[in-house]
């Protein structure tokens, strides 16, 4: 049974003005210029405060409720900090293998689901990665941007990621879509001074994406 606070955060997710402001609060620059991340987590359901504890017990939980297993990316992807925590939930069948590339090569295909740190928001994607069958180790893996999201294809993958959204609504989670992380932020704004994304090499505007689920380096 949920309690009246859950319910009310659960029926008014974040509106778009509200993610507009915690961009702006989740960024700033110092005197030098350099980009400084606010980690401030949120003190809405479910988090209350303390995300790390509410992660790890859905990242707990959710393998064995799902029958999958997973990969997950907590703290970079080479270099620098990310503003979300990269789990890819897969199975081990024929459903989600790909053909293997070499005699020591098998691919996966799985669903990636983007966890925001500081809010109780996520985003959901397909992609691939690679295990190598010698040194039992994991190759060659994607790397989340805003063209891949929601391009779920795969039946097998598809039918998983609405049995994941479907326990990370009742957890208290809000998934945001393509449709909406792809609308431009406004230009009366220097984003620059706020988002630090080195995505932006691509020379194009800044989206609700990149200010919500971003790399600093």
């Amino acid at each position: 049974m949920y309690d009246y606070e859950y319910y009310q955060d659960y029926k008014n997710p974040y509106t778009t003005e509200e993610l507009l402001e915690e961009i702006k609060k989740a960024h700033k620059v110092s005197n030098d210029g350099e980009y400084l991340p606010i980690q401030e987590v949120s003190l809405r359901h479910p988090f209350y405060g303390d995300a790390e504890s509410f992660y790890k017990r859905i990242f707990a939980e959710l393998p064995r409720k799902t029958n999958t297993l997973v990969d997950i990316v907590d703290d970079h992807y080479g270099a620098g900090t990310t503003s979300f925590i990269d789990v890819w939930f897969y199975r081990n069948n024929e459903d989600f293998q790909r053909s293997d590339t070499s005699k020591n090569l098998i691919v996966y295909t799985g669903l990636g689901v983007l966890f925001h740190r500081q809010l109780p928001i996520y985003c959901m994607l397909e992609d691939e990665k690679v295990w190598d069958l010698v040194t039992d180790r994991r190759g060659g893996g994607y790397f989340p941007h805003l063209g891949n999201l929601d391009n779920i294809k795969t039946k097998a993958v598809l039918e998983l990621s609405k049995k994941i959204e479907q326990r990370l609504t009742n957890y208290g989670l809000t998934r945001l879509h393509k449709s909406f992380l792809e609308i431009e932020l406004d230009d009366d704004i220097n984003w620059k001074n706020y988002i630090s994304n080195f995505v932006h090499v691509r020379n194009t505007p800044f989206t609700y994406f990149d200010g919500l689920f971003f790399y600093d380096y």
